[in-house]
């Protein structure tokens, strides 16, 4: 199978779960894969607070092998809240570049992201990174200590009041993108908005409809 088919399967897996449970987390589901193409763990998110979906997916593929060094992990996880070989979308929004945001968007969806999941986890990750900047609720954020650091480095670099107008902003398009007409620019304007929060120049109001 491809990538994409190993994504879709994920996905699927990911609508298990109930979204009064995961709230206000978005749906994720994962698959451990191994140097066959064969899927031997399998996992998704199923309530706030409590394993993320890959965490589910690897405790179910060390019940059948325990060295996973050769194997491929996919995750639905949003491209905008993982750091990984490329920068998220964040940094983007946070240096006001929005052709490139726009392009970085338009990457993702050609690589079979879902823009819903995208964008619920864009609210997420400003979430996980305002409980960055006070050490007193650093531990609600559940991922590892080396993405704690990076977490906390981007944080540094942005300010509380832009962290809740971007929550705010892309939970608004959260609630908004099932009954758009044109999903697709609903987040075009919601990422041009989040470019434009800490913009110094004249600052323009996009109606998100």
């Amino acid at each position: 199978m491809t990538s994409a088919e190993y994504l879709h399967i994920a996905f699927l897996l990911s609508k298990k779960a109930n979204s009064k449970d995961i709230r206000p987390n978005p749906f994720v589901g994962a698959l451990v894969v191994d140097q066959n193409g064969i899927i031997i763990g399998e996992g998704y998110h199923q309530k706030a607070g409590e394993a993320h979906a890959e965490v589910n997916a690897i405790r179910h593929a060390k019940e059948k092998i325990t060295d996973l060094s050769n194997c491929t992990l996919y995750v639905t996880l949003e491209p905008c809240s993982h750091f990984g070989k490329t920068p998220p979308c964040t940094h983007l929004i946070i240096e006001n570049k929005i052709p490139e945001l726009l392009m970085a968007y338009n990457e993702i969806l050609s690589k079979g992201f879902d823009g819903h999941h995208f964008i619920a986890g864009l609210a997420s990750h400003f979430r996980d990174l305002l409980v960055c900047k006070t050490p007193a609720t650093i531990y609600l954020l559940e991922v590892g200590e080396q993405a704690q650091k990076l977490y906390g480095i981007q944080s540094q670099k942005t300010t509380q009041d832009f962290l809740l107008e971007g929550i705010k902003l892309a939970n608004d398009c959260d609630l908004k993108y099932k009954v758009s007409q044109n999903q697709r620019l609903l987040v075009e304007l919601c990422l041009m908005q989040l470019a434009s929060i800490t913009f110094d120049g004249e600052k323009k109001k996009l109606n998100i409809i």
